[in-house]
């Protein structure tokens, strides 16, 4: 089934050596709200990981409900987009109960967060953004070229740079979007 298929990867993945594993339920991202088969593929990819990996997952996580699922069910970390906008008296909440367990995603498209799985313009700068989330505690935030994504054209550097700056320390970043090659690793790796 498609299932097996994903969770073969999934495992041929850590087989490679991966720590961490980052899982995105684009359906969810989409509708608002996880389901099926999804979400039975990410319990089993949660219970058939390796000790000592991690996992962080996300897509159309917009109540706490969901997110204490995840948590709850083997999932070490959530990624959070919409509901960091829309509701940040719940992402404070979340913050306060799960510390660096939560996550924020920066989806940018031209400085701009993009929330709804890149559908609506949050009206908020990235920068801007990235500063807010890391004085309300948040430790990780994801950041994403939409412009780049898919495109194999490497990471956006400023857009990264210009994050990195925003949070001085107190949040780590990850980059996504466009990363293709060692040199695009290695360049993201020296911004910090």
């Amino acid at each position: 089934s498609e299932n097996d298929d994903a969770v073969s990867r999934v495992q041929a993945i850590w087989a490679a050596g991966a720590s961490a594993l980052h899982v995105i339920d684009l359906d969810a991202a989409r509708t608002g709200s996880p389901a099926e088969p999804n979400s039975s593929l990410i319990a089993r990819v949660a219970s058939e990981r390796p000790d000592g990996s991690l996992l962080q997952v996300g897509g159309g996580l917009r109540t706490p409900a969901a997110i204490r699922n995840l948590l709850n069910n083997g999932v070490d970390r959530v990624l959070l987009g919409t509901l960091a906008f829309r509701n940040p008296e719940q992402l404070a909440e979340l913050v306060a109960e799960y510390g660096d367990r939560i996550a924020v995603a920066l989806d940018s498209r031209g400085g701009s967060v993009r929330i709804s799985g890149w559908l609506e313009d949050a009206g908020v700068a990235v920068a801007t953004a990235a500063a807010m989330l890391a004085e309300q505690g948040v430790k990780t935030l994801l950041v994403t070229g939409i412009d780049r994504d898919g495109s194999l054209g490497g990471p956006d550097l400023e857009l990264l740079q210009s994050v990195i700056a925003a949070v001085t320390g107190a949040s780590g970043v990850i980059a996504a979007g466009g990363v293709t090659t060692a040199s695009d690793v290695q360049a993201t790796r020296e911004l910090g």
